[in-house]
């Protein structure tokens, strides 16, 4: 299961979504974030980290601007490259699985659990279409 806010301030209600559900769901990369991809299959996502309040950015004026790294292995490079605003995780997993030759159904694991992961950085959101309507929703801890 994966516990999802949503991104309106409408409800601060918890929804639990199935893997089935999120499987039908498009990933997005959040503002802010950067990936680089290298000849050799690997990679890194960078995120600006934001700092909050005045005191904060009086204090932080002209210092370099924080960051946090996560680093890419092989399939979080392409499961990165397949990040488009069209393609679900269903999709995303498909071609996953044929280009690796790997059961369908333990990649779309894999691909949910990877998904779970990025959201909880910050770096992705999804978007579900929910009774002919779309919702974009963030993990919540």
């Amino acid at each position: 299961m994966l516990n999802l806010l949503p991104n309106r301030r409408r409800s601060l209600n918890q929804e639990t979504i199935q893997p089935e559900t999120a499987l039908m769901a498009t990933p997005s990369i959040l503002s802010g974030v950067e990936a680089y991809i290298s000849a050799d299959g690997t990679g890194q996502i960078r995120r600006e980290i934001r700092n909050g309040g005045l005191f904060e950015k009086m204090r932080n004026r002209g210092a370099a601007k924080r960051q946090s790294f996560f680093n890419l292995d092989a399939f979080g490079s392409i499961y990165w490259k397949h990040i488009d605003g069209r393609n679900t995780l269903s999709q995303i997993a498909r071609k996953m699985a044929d280009e690796f030759d790997w059961d369908l159904s333990a990649t779309e694991n894999s691909v949910f659990e990877f998904t779970k992961t990025l959201m909880s950085r910050g770096l992705i959101d999804l978007r579900i279409k929910s009774r002919g309507r779309y919702s974009d929703l963030r993990y919540r801890r």
